[in-house]
């Protein structure tokens, strides 16, 4: 198993006007799994700090859909297992917000539910 850069997305999710890294990798399993692990970086004296890392699930058992910064929080949105048709098939996905204070974090407000637009149509 190894990581794989998938992306880095930038934005301001501690509210101190400097924009963090949302560092994103591909979790390389050998299968057909295809779970993500995030990291969070921000810039102290020019050099890269780590803020806070997790994982997320596989497809459509807690995946990741996006990562991004909105309004100073950390906004992660992962596939609900809920009503699943199989791990290919999420029907909806949680939008999960969290404030991140130095070294920890926690989640703010309460996790959202959103459908997925029904492509069987």
């Amino acid at each position: 198993m190894w990581l794989e850069l998938l992306n880095v997305v930038y934005g301001d999710m501690t509210g101190d006007g400097a924009e963090e890294a949302i560092v994103i990798h591909d979790w390389i399993t050998g299968g057909s799994a295809t779970p993500h692990v995030i990291y969070v970086y921000t810039l102290e004296k020019g050099r890269p700090k780590f803020l806070w890392g997790t994982t997320t699930g596989d497809r459509a058992d807690g995946g990741l859909k996006s990562a991004y910064a909105e309004n100073g929080y950390l906004v992660l949105e992962t596939y609900s297992p809920e009503g699943k048709r199989g791990d290919c098939c999420p029907v909806a996905y949680i939008k999960t917000r969290y404030q991140l204070h130095g070294k920890k974090i926690s989640v703010a407000g309460k996790p959202e539910a959103i459908p997925l637009p029904n492509k069987t149509k």
